[in-house]
């Protein structure tokens, strides 16, 4: 059982995403309506009233209280920010334009499926500057995959505690087992954690600028280079956005050959506060390696 292949996992882990934990200059505090440097319950109800038309809003106010980014103030900002006066969410304190300024800010949650080599997989993260929560299931959508029977859905979290596996599930956790795998954690943390948008340019510094449809929605398309050592240009990227909704981002090679493309179906500057540290309700798995097994091959495969 403890005997797990390298291959394998190097398999599975590749395809993980890094996200940024850096954060940017903070202006405005997220669902601080009233400027007083907090976000408490009176903001919640401010924010509603603005909703529901019972209060002017000013520009600033609208930056604030907008939390889920759709240009309006709803009820959901409103319920947003009592979860965050009351400790259930976490939230960027930054004044940001569009969806994609909060993905390069380094603090956001968000649903993508990534698509990498014609597979694609579902991947939701969660990312501040001191956590990232990463949960994929690499067989939705990969034929092969389900063929051999590897269920590949691994839930993972990453914080100034450690690196962690978890199992939302049975409501468990195990430290990720370094030793065990003959794996360098440092090496592991830092790939982890390295930012994979962290060469990307702002939408006012992109060069190239047209108009194109992506999955039925015409989108201004952003182009930039992707460079790397020394400045080198490896590659380029496209950034799709649909007014202040980020849609999609496409990565190319110097042959112009697509290589990675992120569909965003949802971003949040609003972080639940599991997603950034273990819960007081999980208890520790007995054995790691049996719960990463049970990760990559499904528990119905490993009792056969």
């Amino acid at each position: 059982m403890h005997t797990l292949p390298k291959k394998i996992l190097a398999l599975a882990l590749s395809l993980l995403i890094a996200f940024s934990m850096g954060l940017t200059a903070l202006a405005v505090v997220s669902g601080d309506m009233n400027s007083d440097n907090k976000v408490s319950a009176a903001d919640a109800r401010l924010i509603l009233r603005c909703a529901v038309g019972l209060e002017d809003i000013t520009s600033t106010q609208m930056t604030a209280g907008d939390l889920n980014m759709d240009g309006q103030i709803t009820a959901t900002d409103a319920r947003t920010a009592l979860r965050i006066s009351v400790g259930l969410d976490v939230c960027a304190n930054a004044l940001l334009s569009n969806e994609f300024e909060i993905i390069r800010s380094g603090f956001f949650m968000a649903d993508v499926t990534m698509t990498e080599s014609g597979v694609s997989q579902k991947v939701k993260m969660a990312v501040t500057d001191k956590s990232t929560y990463i949960l994929m299931n690499v067989s939705e959508g990969d034929e092969l995959f389900k063929e051999i029977g590897m269920a590949v859905k691994l839930e993972m979290l990453f914080n100034d505690q450690g690196s962690y596996l978890l199992d939302s599930k049975n409501k468990q956790y195990a430290k990720f087992p370094y030793e065990d795998l003959q794996m360098d954690e440092a090496e592991f943390k830092e790939a982890m954690t390295a930012g994979a948008f962290d060469f990307a340019s702002s939408l006012k510094d992109t060069g190239l600028h047209s108009t194109e449809e992506y999955n039925g929605v015409s989108c201004t398309v952003h182009t930039f280079n992707i460079t790397g050592n020394n400045d080198k240009v490896i590659g380029t990227m496209k950034v799709y956005m649909h007014g202040k909704k980020l849609v999609a981002l496409r990565e190319y090679d110097l042959t112009g050959r697509e290589s990675l493309t992120y569909t965003f179906n949802s971003i949040s500057m609003a972080i639940p506060v599991e997603y950034t540290k273990i819960s007081p309700s999980y208890t520790e798995a007995e054995d790691a390696i049996e719960m990463l097994l049970i990760m990559i091959f499904g528990e119905e495969l490993l009792q056969q």
